[in-house]
């Protein structure tokens, strides 16, 4: 990402056109209910027009789909990464027994709004800037009205916008005559590892048990039971975790591959990485990567496979007012 679009992000407003992301609408009589009793996440706390971050998991607490379980009047929205779409939907079906539950792709438009100056990008701009993550409203355009959501998973205001195809086209027009900058999905990718946030099939998948990831603020502790609920409970007592997502800063210029494994002075299997990219932003490479406990300290020197030497940073990699709820903890 050049440094010019890099500031559409970090000092300006940055529009993603086509983020990473799909819909599933689920509703009938039952399906409060059925959600809560399979996801991770308490959904029966949330209020309409709340959400909150959730994920499906495996009975043995690995991840089949991190999401954003949105609630509207009569449905629940779960907004998952394009990639996870086709199987959270699947493994949603396969737990309707008797349920009066309906689970359909959402077929609407959304695109992201992000930086710190979206109140100057007029009103719809300003309305989205001042939403709070995870908090939803109807907001209106001259195309039409659209279904906002706030979101920090960038680690800088905005969110998303939801609404019928033609109109989000044109709006995005507009936003984008109006001051916006138009991102793909290259530059996504960068922004969200500059913030710390995890995706499938990079940091997470059935591979990864949700605690591994730090994804706390996707886990009930005390709501009763759900999918996987034990063994994430379990090792959440005994404080069992052996490997942890973080941060790395990598000194020079090459972008190590996913998968290279790290070395520590101590450790010969230290962990591996599992995104990389060059941050403008920071003028450096950045990665995630999950180290063994004992490597995952600040300032822990690691020998990347391929060549060179990364050190364990704190997430996020970028300054923040407030962390992404989405980055690790532990």
């Amino acid at each position: 990402m050049s440094n010019t679009r890099s500031n559409a992000l970090r000092r300006g407003v940055a529009l993603f056109e086509a983020p990473p992301l799909a819909m599933l609408e689920v509703k009938g009589a039952d399906h409060h209910e059925f959600l809560h009793r399979v996801l991770s996440a308490d959904v029966k706390r949330l209020d309409i027009d709340r959400a909150c971050p959730a994920a499906l998991l495996t009975a043995k607490g690995k991840v089949i789909a991190s999401l954003v379980a949105l609630r509207r009047p009569d449905a629940m929205l779960l907004l998952v990464e394009r990639t996870a779409q086709a199987a959270l939907r699947v493994a949603l079906e396969r737990y309707v027994v008797i349920d009066d539950v309906t689970i359909v792709d959402d077929p609407r438009a959304i695109f992201g709004l992000f930086g710190p100056a979206l109140a100057t990008l007029e009103r719809i701009g300003a309305q989205l800037g001042a939403l709070e993550p995870y908090h939803c409203t109807q907001v209106t355009s001259p195309e039409g009205d659209f279904l906002a959501i706030g979101d920090d998973r960038l680690a800088t205001p905005g969110g998303f916008l939801i609404g019928d195809a033609d109109r989000a086209t044109k709006l995005k027009d507009r936003l984008c005559q109006a001051g916006a900058i138009l991102l793909g999905d290259d530059e996504f990718e960068v922004a969200r590892i500059e913030a710390g946030s995890p995706k499938m099939g990079a940091e997470l998948g059935e591979e990864v048990m949700v605690l591994e990831a730090g994804q706390r603020g996707a886990v009930s502790f005390d709501k009763g039971c759900y999918i996987g609920q034990e063994p994430v409970c379990r090792v959440n007592s005994r404080g069992q975790v052996m490997r942890l997502l973080v941060g790395l800063r990598v000194l020079g210029d090459r972008i190590p591959a996913a998968d290279e494994t790290l070395r520590s002075a101590t450790k010969d299997d230290a962990g591996r990485i599992t995104s990389a990219v060059r941050s403008a932003e920071l003028d450096a490479v950045i990665a995630l990567a999950y180290v063994h406990r004992s490597c995952a300290e600040s300032g822990t020197e690691l020998e990347v496979e391929k060549g060179g030497l990364a050190r364990v940073v704190d997430l996020p990699h970028i300054p923040v007012d407030r962390r992404p709820l989405v980055c690790p903890s532990y």
